[in-house]
């Protein structure tokens, strides 16, 4: 008796056959089966932030919305998003909390979290996107691909290679971005994209792939 596979299972297998037929037709249209659906617009500015929070990251500062000053930031490893601080929130790390009878627009709700280490502080996001992130050109116009690429669902932009979720999640609330920058992450220069929205900015990493080794008997 065969035995029935999950939807992540088949989606896995059709990304490895599409890796190895980029051109068929067929299989890009069922690969498009598996995706993530567009994300709807978020009512507010903080349920915009807060979709970039983490749930489990090691780096636990990742895992709350983070204010300070005149800014309110979230990061996930992969993106950060900034908005203003226009409620004057109290510098900290915040939970998100969502529309219910009580909370009708969903809220940021100061947390008891203090950061024990250095590495679990919220990292210099103003480096990560610079000085004059707020006065870059933003109708930069650039060819966009789409295609799946060792289990990515990838949005290439200008060479970029761009997870299409966190994309889709920016894109939605804005479709005007930058000429690629490059930042240095771990002493290694990642391209990135910044993204401008009716809520705040964004910018994405690109995804670094690495070459598979050849383990053929003729590889030296």
């Amino acid at each position: 008796m065969i035995e029935q596979i999950t939807k992540r299972q088949a989606k896995g297998i059709v990304a490895k056959l599409l890796e190895k037929d980029s051109a068929s037709e067929d299989l890009k249209e069922l690969i498009y089966f598996f995706a993530s659906p567009s994300p709807k617009v978020p009512q507010n500015e903080y349920e915009w932030v807060a979709k970039f929070v983490s749930k489990q990251h090691i780096r636990q500062c990742f895992n709350y919305v983070y204010v300070k000053g005149k800014d309110i930031v979230a990061c996930n490893g992969h993106a950060m998003v900034i908005i203003e601080n226009t409620k004057n929130l109290k510098d900290g790390y915040y939970d998100y909390v969502k529309k219910s009878g009580h909370v009708p627009n969903g809220e940021l709700i100061l947390s008891q979290f203090v950061p024990y280490s250095s590495l679990h502080e919220f990292p210099d996001y103003k480096k990560v996107f610079g000085e004059d992130y707020k006065s870059i050109l933003y109708n930069y116009n650039s060819e966009i691909k789409e295609y799946f690429k060792q289990g990515y669902y990838i949005v290439e932009i200008d060479g970029m290679t761009l997870d299409r979720e966190l994309f889709n999640l920016v894109e939605c609330c804005g479709k005007y971005h930058t000429a690629p920058q490059t930042k240095v992450v771990d002493g290694i220069s990642q391209p990135s994209l910044i993204m401008k929205t009716q809520f705040g900015y964004a910018q994405i990493m690109s995804i670094l792939f690495h070459d598979k080794p050849n383990n053929s008997k003729n590889a030296k």
